[in-house]
């Protein structure tokens, strides 16, 4: 279900980011900010950075961002169509505005001590899914959930949930499992979804690859131990559903 807070969206703000890009005159671009609504009002809102597929844009993906919205979350969208690359890579530059936000007490957002920012965590699809694996090598970022892409032998700092899908033959999930095998330090799901492909999850909150990424960012951003289940303990809730194909590690209790 959506989230109990309305969504404002702040489109082209915000730093450049990434590296020059096609999509954008050869200029590098910024980012679009998904604001829940109200903001603050003594509440510390978690960040999730978002990262787009290769050649694609935050408008593909605003089902799900907004819904991570939805749920109190502020989300930082580049506009980046290649997020795996630049120095430092989009989702990185994401965090490090949203840190200087949450500091500046002029910001024109309403961000001013208005963010959590021991509560990062990062998501994207395809190239961003490897942004987001990348990403989750910042100590900042203690969560992350790519989706249908990944990368291997990245030194994570906090839970990572791998999403793939069954049917994907441009990223499959035999491509996602060495990033799985290569984590083994911190909790990590590795997620098949039976029948999705590279793009058939996109559409609706109820579909289970958008639950599955709003409830991993609310159980580890959120502290929601209601739903702490569905991924944690040794009859988890996805390791017993048949729509998904399961692999786990330190995720037992």
């Amino acid at each position: 279900m959506a989230g109990p807070f309305k969504v404002v969206v702040k489109k082209d703000i915000g730093p450049e980011n990434g590296n020059p890009d096609a999509k954008w005159n050869n200029q590098k671009p910024h980012f679009n900010l998904y604001l829940p609504d109200p903001l603050g009002q003594g509440y510390c809102h978690p960040v999730v950075t978002w990262s787009n597929g290769t050649g694609d844009q935050p408008p593909t993906y605003e089902v799900l961002i907004k819904q991570l919205a939805s749920h109190g979350f502020v989300v930082v969208a580049s506009l980046s169509s290649q997020t795996a690359a630049g120095t430092p890579i989009p989702p990185i530059a994401g965090v490090d505005w949203m840190v200087q936000q949450n500091d500046d007490a002029k910001n024109e957002f309403g961000l001013y001590h208005s963010l959590d920012v021991s509560k990062i965590g990062a998501t994207g699809h395809s190239q961003g899914g490897a942004a987001t694996t990348m990403a989750g090598g910042d100590p900042r970022v203690v969560a992350t959930a790519p989706i249908c892409g990944s990368r291997a032998n990245i030194t994570m700092h906090g839970p990572a949930i791998l999403i793939c899908g069954g049917a994907d033959t441009m990223v499959p999930c035999s491509s996602v499992q060495s990033a799985f095998d290569s984590i083994n330090t911190v909790p990590v799901m590795m997620a098949e979804m039976a029948g999705t492909t590279h793009g058939s999850w996109i559409g609706s909150i109820k579909d289970p690859v958008m639950v599955a990424t709003t409830g991993w960012m609310r159980v580890h951003l959120m502290n929601d131990t209601a739903n702490r289940g569905w991924f944690y303990g040794a009859s988890c809730k996805a390791c017993t559903d048949s729509k998904w194909k399961v692999q786990r590690k330190m995720m037992d209790q």
